[in-house]
């Protein structure tokens, strides 16, 4: 979908600093910043964390009135996947801060 359909163009898999073909841009313990530039559009992810919580932040700047009618579409899907992947953090977030301390890896 990324590549095929919102026309940006990843990294190779083997590529240092990059993940899931996304350049990784900050990389801090609660904090991952993914940049990636296409034919259509740009685009940067933020994820960030906190005690009990993630946030996941989607921007994405149009090069052409073509790559804003994409995002039009795919904003829908991305708006409908977001919140269950925040939940599935969530809980996961939650299970480890319930775990004891020499228990995490």
């Amino acid at each position: 979908v990324w590549h095929g359909v919102l026309g940006f163009e990843l990294a190779r898999p083997d590529t240092p600093q990059t993940l899931a073909g996304w350049h990784v841009i900050e990389q801090a313990p609660n904090r991952l910043v993914l940049d990636v530039d296409g034919r259509l559009m740009a685009g940067r992810m933020v994820f960030e964390t906190a005690p009990g919580e993630a946030t996941w932040t989607t921007m994405v700047r149009y090069h052409n009135v073509f790559g804003r009618a994409v995002w039009q579409v795919a904003a829908n899907l991305h708006r409908a996947l977001v919140p269950r992947s925040l939940s599935d953090v969530s809980r996961a977030l939650h299970r480890r801060a319930a775990q004891p301390a020499d228990s995490h890896q």
